[in-house]
């Protein structure tokens, strides 16, 4: 008996790694799809359609639709918090946004009912790149490497 119980442990454990192993791999493959969160690029909008594609960083493209329900927010880049978030219509989210669709993603991943979008405008992000790019500029220091002292 004791022999039994402890061969089902075993052969629980091992079924679980492997599904875990597999969950983590298609998590992987695509950074952008989690559970129940998918990040990426706007690349169309349909308006009357109620529905975003978004194309992930590792290039899937995703159909977000979107209810009357969902809560659409426009929050400053590179914050990460909601303090500052501001509300904002589907018809001003534009082609080129970064959008992080909040909800349950398909089995197959290609689509996700949204519950929650926040939204990094593509004009914010851009600003944001230009004035880091500036403090650079401001800040850092241009050379040539010609000599090394390790010492």
């Amino acid at each position: 008996m004791k022999k039994l119980c402890i061969v089902s442990a075993l052969v629980l454990f091992a079924l679980s790694a492997v599904a875990l192993a597999q969950t983590a791999s298609a998590q992987k493959s695509d950074p952008g799809i989690t559970p129940n969160l998918v990040l990426g690029d706007v690349v169309a909008t349909d308006v009357a359609g109620k529905q975003l594609v978004l194309k992930t960083d590792a290039g899937s493209v995703v159909i977000v639709s979107v209810a009357d329900n969902t809560v659409i927010r426009k929050n400053p880049p590179g914050e990460t918090k909601l303090d500052k978030a501001v509300a904002m219509t589907l018809a001003e989210i534009g082609v080129g946004d970064r959008v992080l669709a909040r909800g349950k993603p398909a089995d197959d991943g290609k689509s996700i009912p949204a519950r929650a979008l926040i939204v990094n405008t593509k004009a914010d992000l851009t600003a944001k790149q230009e004035a880091e790019r500036a403090e650079w500029k401001r800040r850092g220091t241009v050379g040539t490497v010609t000599a090394i002292d390790p010492a």
